[in-house]
């Protein structure tokens, strides 16, 4: 096992109905003007709904961005800087699954940075700050709720790049199993997938064995197998939604990658390809 250095500031609030503790989590820390970053769509409107009148409960004031799309796009994380900036925001929350999550990564990057954010993806600059934020997760999928690691795509120059920084690892992780029931047949499949891919890329590697971790990783990968078809056809069963939302975060927040040399070629070809084509990351 190879040395390193591991932490993970997210608190991890998972129980149904986890989504109703996020204004006494944010009020207890002291934060009052969030950022909400959504993709909008129809189904989500009850649930961002029922956010929104938590945080006025909470006297939390918010401004909301919607429109992030599959593969999110530049363009997007730009205006969530500029708003940022402009309403003084000081905390940042993603009520979605990846894509989400990564945009407002970006953002909380930019809005500390007087450069274009670009430039963190570019490596011509480094992060040095960023504002907190915090995570509804409604898609377990990339791990984005715990991971140093935001994608984003530019369309403008056909490139999907990553940033890859301690200061973007969400400080808190919501994880209402319930809230991925209605999630469609291929969605799911995607999810489980693109978890399944984060735990082999750390998994094949160059150490010939690395012990504890191997058995942590083989065993995430057996759950899935076992489970992941059960999921699909028993799509509101809570365990197993449960355990899907669990194996995705600790799949990329490297706890299952420790002490060892990475792979990543296959998301490395996933990305350009969806960078040139728009293809649905885990398809």
């Amino acid at each position: 096992m190879k040395d390193f250095i591991y932490q993970v500031p997210t608190k991890f609030i998972k129980e149904n109905g986890a989504e109703k503790k996020i204004g006494n989590e944010l009020a207890a820390a002291g934060l009052k003007n969030i950022l909400l970053v959504s993709s909008g769509d129809s189904f989500e409107m009850p649930l961002m709904k029922e956010i929104e009148e938590v945080l006025r409960t909470s006297n939390i004031i918010y401004t909301r961005l919607q429109g992030v799309q599959p593969n999110p796009h530049l363009t997007l994380v730009r205006e969530g800087v500029q708003l940022c900036k402009r309403e003084k925001i000081d905390f940042i929350l993603a009520v979605g699954g990846g894509s989400v999550i990564d945009t407002a990564k970006a953002i909380a990057a930019g809005a500390c940075y007087e450069g274009d954010v670009w430039d963190f993806f570019e490596r011509k600059s480094l992060i040095e700050c960023a504002l907190p934020m915090g995570v509804v997760l409604t898609y377990p999928a990339t791990g984005s709720e715990s991971s140093n690691v935001a994608v984003i795509n530019n369309t403008e120059v056909q490139k999907k790049l990553l940033i890859s920084s301690s200061w973007i690892i969400p400080r808190y992780a919501f994880l209402n199993p319930v809230l991925t029931y209605t999630l469609p047949e291929r969605m799911t499949a995607r999810g489980i997938t693109d978890i399944f891919s984060h735990i082999c890329e750390r998994y094949f590697c160059e150490e010939k064995t690395v012990g504890v971790v191997d058995r942590m990783a083989e065993a995430s990968l057996k759950t899935l197998v076992e489970i992941g078809g059960r999921c699909l056809r028993e799509p509101q069963n809570y365990e197993l939604r449960s355990e899907i939302m669990w194996i995705g975060s600790i799949a990329q927040n490297n706890f299952l990658g420790l002490g060892r040399t990475q792979d990543w070629c296959v998301h490395a070809l996933g990305n350009e390809l969806s960078a040139l084509f728009n293809c649905i990351h885990g398809d």
